[in-house]
């Protein structure tokens, strides 16, 4: 005997009691008996019909694959890019980069624009600092007024500890910090000065709380203010299209050819824009391609973008940043989550922000713009969902890190932007990293097709996204 297939009845029918047209497809008599009758009548109610039909316009189903010379095209960008030279700004290598950007871009029928900025910053003299004339070393730090040489500050010291509730008489304050998000958060209260120090340090300031101190910074202003560009290539916007995906990656190098950092991430972007080009008016987003200029002087090619173009954020959706994808094998994803955010994963010991880092107040600015921005507490369920399934469909190991290392995706991050962070690493990097040993070697061509999948998958992913 045969197993049950449910308690659904069906109703025999005789074939002659039928039209012809009654006949066709599913009202043939042969499925009216037999194990497939119980189910003919449930399975094609209207909910399957409309699950049905979602699933078979999915945006993912109309993409092609990666064109099999992805990697080898983005390997050629890579090897003429490095043979520009060193690409910083100012120099003859950064002309030749923004119109061979520029060509490459307009070549597959995007707008490209060229926007200029400017910017400065402060250099410490050595990670010392002063305090009623004991020396301490400084991780980074706030300082609110301009300068061009050593700081001097007299004030009334605050201990900030992590169980404190933000006071409102922080105005002239010099605060003492260990978590150099503070920086951030704290600016918009007017204090003299933030310093963030390590733990031993930390520790050794704590007994001065609510005294009058004296703090001396020793620093110098980086000479003139320096200019560098901003290459960003956009498709026709469609008018169903009301998002923005931004993708970045940095065209400068530092001390050398940069063919990891970040010749590898820029040639991705040029044939990224390629790819999703005959897609351009069907994605319910539009797609912007932004290179970045003087990344390696603190992001400020993506700061002031952000700031130019501030007007336009509540249309961002996500950043996805490209950075170093060349020569490792280990792939590192990030994701913002603003909980665990600290401005110190930069690796950059020496940094000292002032109120008058950039030209016409433009860190200001962007402070400004963080202040207003609305963080959400936690990684948007989508956008883990998105990551998990293409690395799991790409049959790709990688590795998780909490936000945010020093890159491009870090200045959208301080907005509250969705940012994702592709990085492949390797050991070697520490030997080649900024230096003329930065080399493109055939091991990038797969790098640059991994890159490739992997940005593919999350932006379809994300097409059919919801929550967004």
């Amino acid at each position: 005997m045969g197993k049950s297939r449910g308690t659904w009845q069906s109703t025999p029918v005789r074939a002659t009691s039928r039209s012809r047209d009654d006949r066709k497809g599913f009202n043939h008599p042969r499925y009216s008996s037999g194990w497939f009758a119980p189910y003919r009548d449930k399975l094609f109610t209207v909910p399957t019909l409309l699950f049905i039909a979602f699933f078979s316009s999915c945006p993912a189903q109309n993409f092609r694959e990666l064109p099999a010379d992805f990697g080898l095209r983005a390997y050629r960008h890579v090897k003429q890019l490095c043979e520009f030279g060193t690409r910083s700004p100012g120099s003859l290598a950064e002309s030749k980069t923004i119109q061979y950007l520029k060509d490459q871009f307009s070549g597959v029928n995007m707008t490209v624009k060229i926007d200029s900025f400017y910017y400065r910053w402060i250099q410490l003299e050595n990670r010392q600092i002063a305090v009623n004339g004991s020396n301490l070393m400084l991780r980074t730090g706030f300082v609110n007024q301009r300068f061009q040489d050593t700081v001097r500050i007299t004030g009334k010291c605050l201990i900030l500890k992590p169980v404190m509730t933000e006071p409102e008489d922080l105005k002239d304050r010099i605060i003492f910090a260990r978590e150099s998000n503070q920086v951030i958060r704290l600016k918009k209260y007017s204090p003299a000065a933030i310093i963030i120090l390590d733990e031993s340090e930390y520790q050794k300031v704590s007994p001065l709380n609510n005294q009058i101190i004296e703090l001396r910074i020793p620093a110098s202003e980086s000479g003139n203010p320096h200019k560098s560009y901003n290459i960003i290539a956009s498709y026709p916007e469609s008018d169903n299209n009301r998002k923005d995906i931004i993708l970045t990656a940095h065209w400068d190098s530092n001390n050398g050819p940069g063919a990891d950092d970040n010749a590898s991430g820029t040639a991705a972007l040029i044939e990224l824009a390629r790819y999703f080009q005959p897609y351009a008016d069907t994605l319910p987003f539009n797609l912007i391609f932004v290179a970045t200029g003087a990344e390696e002087a603190g992001m400020m090619g993506s700061k002031a973008y952000l700031l130019q173009y501030s007007d336009d954020l509540n249309h961002c959706v996500l950043n996805i940043n490209i950075d170093g994808v060349g020569s490792g094998k280990k792939i590192y994803i990030e994701m913002k989550n603003p909980q665990n955010f600290r401005e110190d994963d930069t690796g950059s010991d020496l940094e000292l922000i002032s109120t008058d880092n950039f030209q016409t107040g433009l860190y200001t600015s962007f402070l400004e713009i963080y202040r207003n921005s609305s963080a959400p507490e936690i990684y948007p369920p989508w956008l883990t969902k998105n990551i998990t399934s293409t690395m799991k469909a790409l049959h790709y190991r990688y590795s998780k890190a909490s936000c945010c290392s020093g890159a491009d995706h870090r200045s959208f991050a301080y907005l509250s932007i969705p940012v994702v962070f592709i990085d492949i690493i390797s050991r070697a990097e520490k030997k080649t990293h900024h230096s003329a040993r930065d080399l493109p070697t055939e091991n990038f061509i797969d790098n640059l097709n991994k890159t490739g999948k992997i940005v593919k998958g999350i932006i379809i992913r994300t097409s059919s996204a919801t929550g967004l």
